[in-house]
Order: structure tokens, then sequence, then C-alpha cells
């Protein structure tokens, strides 16, 4: 007999995958979000406590290197063109980078995996930058970040916003390119069909 169990499936919901929110791990957003920032977005969360709240930046959101003030490529010798994204919808006017430098070579780094930062001393980011020590392929700059006050996230999550998985060091410093369409077809065929459906759900 013919297996039908698909049909008690409801596609157009996220089904948890028992994964919990945790420093290092991103969520994946709903695929019919309509938010500006958020819409098919992938979070990293750099810091992650059901007392305290979570923190993250969105990895798939490039700013327009028009949106760039050119007084950001001066801090870095003008010759260098770093990759900058929206963060998130908090602290709109504020810089923040991911990056692979240790607190040894980078003053107040803070690990969020192994072999992956963020934060630290930005004028010592810059000066090394200038000077060719590090290269720009390994730093993401963010504006804004995304945060969540305590049990926002959680009821979010329940709330079916947000599916969670793991990640790592290339995948968050990588090419962001149809970065939430990897994730989801990781994650398995129940997910991989998000991709095929359009924002509009009236229109699936």
């Amino acid at each position: 007999m013919e297996n039908k169990d698909y049909l008690n499936i409801d596609f157009f919901r996220i089904q948890t995958n028992n994964i919990a929110p945790k420093k290092g791990r991103v969520l994946i957003a709903d695929p019919f979000s309509s938010d500006f920032f958020f819409t098919r977005s992938v979070v990293l969360l750099t810091e992650y406590s059901p007392e305290e709240g979570a923190m993250g930046f969105i990895l798939n959101k490039p700013v327009a290197k028009t949106e760039i003030p050119s007084e950001v490529y001066e801090e870095f010798g003008n010759k260098q063109h770093p990759r900058i994204y929206h963060g998130g919808p908090v602290g709109p006017h504020q810089m923040f980078y991911i990056h692979k430098l240790p607190s040894t070579i980078l003053t107040g780094s803070m690990e969020i995996l192994p072999g992956l930062y963020w934060g630290g001393d930005f004028n010592e980011l810059a000066e090394l930058l200038r000077n060719g020590a590090v290269s720009l392929d390994d730093i993401k700059f963010f504006i804004g970040y995304s945060g969540w006050s305590p049990g926002q996230l959680e009821k979010e999550i329940k709330r079916n916003y947000w599916v969670i998985a793991e990640t790592n060091v290339q995948e968050v410093l990588g090419d962001h390119t149809d970065l939430w369409k990897k994730k989801l077809y990781q994650l398995g065929p129940r997910y991989a069909i998000w991709t095929h459906y359009s924002k509009d759900p009236e229109l699936n």
C-alpha cells in the first residue's frame, strides 16, 4: 500500500528538529517572514542564555556599497573593501565584526566557536588590516545586531518563526549567496521544500 503519511504533514509549518538555541548555532527564518531584516535570513547566535536573552548577527543581508561611508574604507587604507552586512535592527549606528582572531592577536575578542570570534579592539584590528597582517577574507562586519530579551527567542521558536542548525567557521565567513537555501537543504527534504515557496503564502 502506498505510504501517504506525507499528506498529514503541514509543509507550511516549521517542524522542530529538537536542536536547542545555543551560542555558535544559527537561526533559519520561517520562509514566510516579511520582516525587512529577517526575511529568509540566517542569524548566528553569538550569545545565548535563558536568563539573559540572546544576541546575534544576520549573515546573509549585505549592505550595498553605496550605503557604506567612505570613512570606513579610509580606516583600512582605502584599497581594501570590507564585507559589511545588516546585523539586525538593534543598534543601527554601531559596527560589529566576526573574525578568526583570538584574544592573543586581537585584544578583547570573544570565542563563538573553535576558531571563530567576535569583537575586540577596533584600532588594533584596523592597524592589522592596514599592515596586511590580517586578510579581510577572515572578517565580516555588521551594522547593528539582532537581540532578544529573556524568553523572547524561546517564544518565537515555539511560534515556529525559526529552525535551529549547527554551523562552522567556513560557513560563517564564507559566501553568503543562497545561504538560507543551503542551510535548509542541509536539514533535509522536509525543510528543503521551503526553498520553492513564494514569500507570499497565497501564491503557493
